[in-house]
């Protein structure tokens, strides 16, 4: 092979392992939503879990108020994101264990109903799963994601009270630790 040849060679596979380092980088990242905050709102602040009523993924509403006197976690994410992904079966675990115990996982997708529908047969989700939107978003920031990202989780206790919340990739053992005392 000739110098010229042997030098596009290499530049074309610098240019490959440059590609995939910056994938796998990306893919390891919590996602951003592609929301602006809007400059003239300032920071809502929620401690109670709000009156919820959005539809699940069979276009049936569900009311917040259905969780009444549960410690509840609900979860934001979307199935296009693999953070989310890895989390989910955390999120089964715990539910099956503890939700004899007063525990409901609630997971708020934002993204379209037929991937999440996709993603909860293949991830065998035994929780609610709920539509959201840009209310939802507000939500998540309202209650804490002010990086307003994927995924986002939210704890209240049993009287509704936000006990804690967590951006990015959250340990099922660090979540189980959380939830242990309000059960």
């Amino acid at each position: 092979m000739s110098t010229p040849g042997r030098a596009l060679q290499t530049l074309l596979i610098a240019a490959l392992l440059l590609a995939g380092w910056w994938g796998l980088r990306t893919l390891q990242q919590p996602t951003r939503l592609a929301i602006e905050p809007n400059p003239h709102q300032g920071p809502i602040t929620i401690h109670q879990l709000p009156a919820l009523q959005l539809a699940n993924l069979q276009g049936e509403p569900i009311a917040s108020s259905d969780w009444s006197g549960k410690v509840v976690v609900l979860h934001f994410w979307a199935a296009w994101n693999p953070i989310c992904r890895r989390e989910i079966p955390g999120l089964v675990r715990l539910q099956r264990e503890l939700g004899e115990r007063g525990l409901q996982m609630v997971g708020i997708t934002l993204d379209l109903p037929q991937p999440a529908r996709e993603r909860a047969q293949e991830l065998a989700i035994n929780y609610p799963l709920l539509l959201g939107g840009r209310s939802e978003i507000a939500l998540a920031r309202g209650l804490g994601n002010r990086f307003q990202g994927l995924p986002f989780t939210a704890l209240f206790d049993r009287a509704g009270r936000l006990v804690f919340s967590h951006y990015g990739e959250l340990a099922e053992e660090r979540l189980h630790e959380v939830i242990m005392p309000l059960l």
